[in-house]
């Protein structure tokens, strides 16, 4: 053979080699970056995506497996101790003990009933025990018992409202520290003896006096002494609006009072959540944070608490935002059915979660009065400083960071990503897969509310009593919604599991970039998720790369996420439940649940299935049998409600009198929304229904502030009418006396002054309108009008008595129009006797007693 022609054989086997050579290396990165796909243009039914080696299987083990491990740190909390534990250790044993006492044997302790009075003897009683024990102990300890009087304005329920109170108790113990007892700064631990109407309060706040008292003997068993004098204030007066809590403003304790812990409860069971904390006040994130052993700890409830997204309120306020004291807020969520019902026994509030709150509380009051921080004034500090983002990771530690810090890491990951994208050489695929998952975020929404009108049009809160069928009800079908419209709109040549997850970082930045522009303190987890799916395109090989990267891109995904996906379930279920029965809470709980399964499951999830047509086919099959199977199961559904899951129920019995007699009603409250819709309440019989014709207190519905303002408060009085066959017995119970008397009416001015007084024995809570719009008047309270009226509410701890007051209005010439309900706090025998035996248990009714008399002058 010619040299020449050796040269050109030798010259063709080089180029076949170095071809086989390449074709090899594209099959490897085929293999890594489309999840062992034969072809990057196989996107069709006829390619064979998964190539027999199971990643997509695998990934979703590894979605399984990180999901256990957030739930197991979502479930963590500290092992109960025993009563025969140390007396220096927290013993939620022992703390149950009290529980029982308030709970079981003293039963409901509502605001200015019998049952509150003993309630605030023992909870004395408890007090002096405790106090003999500290001079035991070397402690010197102080305590007082008062009554307290005064007033306040608040935006209640949307209407401006005046409250006053009268001979309001609170009960408060002070164990001196180091310093002299009288030197400050003091701290405080504070929660309530008194319950909601017509609960026992087991949890709210029996658990908490429970918790309170343990913590005391704690610290006195120790015998080591606090740096700094400490309250724990046990207020009889929460439930009605936190009036016990004004009442303490104005105690000479109040004056040195540095911070605050306030213990609470909205439910059964659960964590200890820290909800919110003063804003400005970032130095009570770093004192938690080195103080709490278990943490559980969410800086954006206090977003949605700020927004009045959840309708309740605690003592918090008055000192946070009247007091303009920094403090902590505690509570619990779970099984937020049984929240101010009578099933609110001493058995569902759990010994865990006594002795997480317990626990925390002991560790959190004892770092907090002890700190350095806690010396300093904070007087000056401006609310609108730099606002706290705190977590935690897995019950296992705390993450405290300021806004500022916050958005310099933000800042850092979004350069991050746009460094990932000039160097991509898919870019136009990222954003074409980008807005794809913008669209399976938004539309899937709208999706899921439609659907939650649809389903709960013919089977209201069919959720409510089991809250796992959200997931294949409403998240089902959202995920499903997502990952085929990321797969019509992102294109499939050239696409990989790379670009998938740039897109996927894009999206989580953008989320955070709009949370970061309104200041929301959940703003770090869109920021955390995009860092996970930027870490996630590190360059792996293997056969199992793709596990790998889909690991690192949802480790912050789920342990982050799924905690603050699940409370939030938690809390809205209750809420929405107990707020009932219109198809408006199907909707609104849908729309949630969508929202949260796509931004932390359904989107990285449709990053997986957009070059496997098998995963999606198959996914698509699974998903729609579950959404099936779950649709037929909710509109199978007679009620939403159970023994466990119950609707409350008020009945208010009012006396009418008028200038021509009097008359009688019993009135319909569903405590928590406005309408009974059309449960099968009522029995069969027909010996009791509900009248809808409108006839309402003083006036047509709508002519009264009765009518629009009470039932949007949930308490009292509501929009139908009891009808009962027997009727003899509908109002002997009643109040039987109102009376207004003007002691002067002065026209000689530019204005009109009057002075009156108002006198309805008997009750707890007197509700009155005044028209025309008040100018002035003698309460120590800022004159806001609600529209051309007035509305004030009065409590009385030991019975009504007559109240005086001086106002004054503009219009000399018009005719001032005084509308007045007293109401009793004690049950309405007519209800326990002719009511109450004929309804199912799924309904959990209270009853209260009521006088009403319109007044002209």
């Amino acid at each position: 053979m010619s040299e020449s022609a050796e040269s050109n054989r030798l010259r063709k086997r080089s180029v076949a080699v170095s071809e086989g050579s390449k074709a090899e290396d594209s099959v490897a990165a085929n293999s890594t970056d489309s999840f062992g796909e034969k072809s990057r243009s196989d996107s069709g039914p006829e390619s064979r995506a998964v190539g027999g080696e199971g990643w997509f299987l695998g990934c979703m083990l590894v979605l399984l497996v990180v999901s256990g491990l957030a739930f197991a740190g979502y479930e963590r909390r500290p092992l109960v101790v025993s009563d025969r534990a140390p007396m220096d250790r927290f013993s939620a044993v022992r703390a149950k003990e009290k529980v029982v006492k308030l709970a079981d044997e003293i039963g409901q302790r509502t605001f200015a009933s019998p049952e509150n009075a003993v309630a605030a003897d023992w909870v004395w009683s408890e007090v002096n025990r405790l106090v003999a024990l500290g001079e035991e102990h070397g402690f010197k300890i102080e305590i007082e018992r008062w009554r307290a009087s005064g007033s306040f304005n608040m935006l209640f329920f949307g209407s401006n409202t005046v409250f006053v109170y009268h001979d309001v108790e609170n009960i408060a113990l002070k164990i001196c520290g180091l310093d002299d007892c009288s030197e400050g700064p003091f701290s405080m631990v504070n929660s309530h003896f008194d319950s909601a109407l017509g609960s026992p309060g087991g949890s709210d706040a029996g658990g908490m006096v429970g918790v309170m008292l343990e913590v005391l003997s704690n610290l006195i068993h120790r015998g080591e002494k606090l740096a700094h004098p400490t309250i724990f204030l046990f207020n009889g007066a929460e439930e009605p609006f936190c009036i016990a809590a004004h009442a303490f403003l104005s105690h000479p304790w109040w004056q040195k009072v540095a911070a605050f812990i306030n213990l609470e409860a909205s439910g059964a069971g659960g964590n200890n959540l820290l909800f919110r904390m003063t804003p400005g006040h970032n130095w009570l994130g770093r004192v938690y944070q080195r103080a709490v052993q278990v943490p559980f700890v969410f800086s954006g409830a206090q977003d949605v608490f700020e927004r009045k997204l959840v309708p309740s309120d605690t003592d918090y306020i008055m000192w946070s935002d009247m007091g303009n004291i920094p403090g902590y807020d505690f509570a619990n969520y779970r099984h937020g059915a049984v929240y101010h019902t009578a099933r609110d026994t001493s058995g569902r509030c759990t010994n865990s979660f006594l002795q997480d709150m317990g626990e925390s509380t002991l560790d959190l009051i004892t770092e907090l009065t002890n700190s350095l921080e806690f010396e300093e004034d904070h007087s000056d500090i401006d609310v609108s400083n730099p606002k706290l983002i705190m977590f935690d990771l897995l019950r296992l530690f705390t993450v405290v960071m300021d806004e500022r810090i916050a958005n310099a890491v933000y800042a850092v990951v979004g350069v991050l990503l746009l460094r990932v994208l000039s160097f991509s050489n898919d870019r136009k695929a990222s954003f074409r897969c980008f807005l794809g998952m913008l669209l399976g975020l938004i539309l899937p929404v709208v999706a899921a509310a439609a659907l939650g009108l649809g389903v709960g049009s013919v089977s209201k809160l069919s959720w409510y009593s089991r809250t796992w069928l959200v997931l294949p009800l409403y998240a089902a079908p959202s995920m499903l919604t997502t990952v085929w419209l990321m797969w019509l709109v992102t294109p499939r040549d050239g696409y990989t599991f790379d670009t998938g997850l740039q897109a996927l970082a894009l999206m989580y930045m953008v989320i955070t970039a709009v949370f970061a522009v309104f200041r929301l303190r959940m703003s770090y987890m869109g920021a955390s998720y995009a860092l996970g799916a930027l870490l996630g395109t590190a360059k792996l090989r293997g056969a199992y790369s793709v596990q790998m990267k889909f690991l690192i891109a949802m480790v912050p995904i789920v342990i982050l996420g799924f905690p603050v996906s699940a409370a939030s379930v938690e809390t809205f279920a209750g809420v929405f439940g107990r707020a009932g029965v219109t198809v408006k809470e199907d909707a609104v709980m849908a729309a949630l649940v969508s929202f949260l399964f796509s931004i932390h499951f359904s989107i990285p999830i449709g990053c997986l299935t957009l070059k496997g047509w098998r995963s999606l086919k198959g996914l698509t099959v699974v998903l729609t049998l579950v959404f099936v199977s779950a649709l037929v199961w909710a509109l199978a559904q007679d009620l939403p409600y159970t023994s466990e899951y119950p609707k409350r129920l008020i009945l208010n019995e009012v006396r009418f009198l008028e200038d021509g007699g009097e008359r009688s009603r019993i009135f319909v409250t569903p405590a928590d929304s406005y309408r009974t819709e059309d449960l099968p309440i009522w029995p069969t019989d027909g010996s009791i229904t509900e009248s809808n014709s409108g006839e309402h207190l003083f006036g047509k519905v709508g002519s009264s502030v009765f009518d629009l303002f009470l039932p949007k408060a949930a308490t009292m009085l509501g929009g139908t009418t009891l009808v009962l066959n027997d009727t003899q017995h509908i109002g002997k119970d009643s109040p039987k006396y109102a009376n207004l008397k003007v002691h002067s009416d002065d026209k000689s001015g530019e204005t009109r002054k009057l002075s009156i007084s108002i006198d309805v024995p008997g009750c707890a809570l007197v509700v009155y309108r005044i028209r025309p719009r008040i100018k002035s008047w003698s309460l120590p309270v800022e004159v806001v009008p609600e529209g051309d009226q007035n509305i004030f509410r009065t409590f009385f701890a030991n019975g009504s008595k007559p109240f005086r007051f001086d106002f004054e209005v503009e219009d000399k010439s018009a005719k001032i129009n005084v509308d007045v309900l007293g109401i009793t706090h004690g049950d309405s025998r007519t209800v326990a006797e002719h009511v109450r035996p004929k309804l199912p248990d799924w309904v959990d009714l209270a009853s209260t007693r009521s006088v009403a008399k319109s007044f002209s002058i």
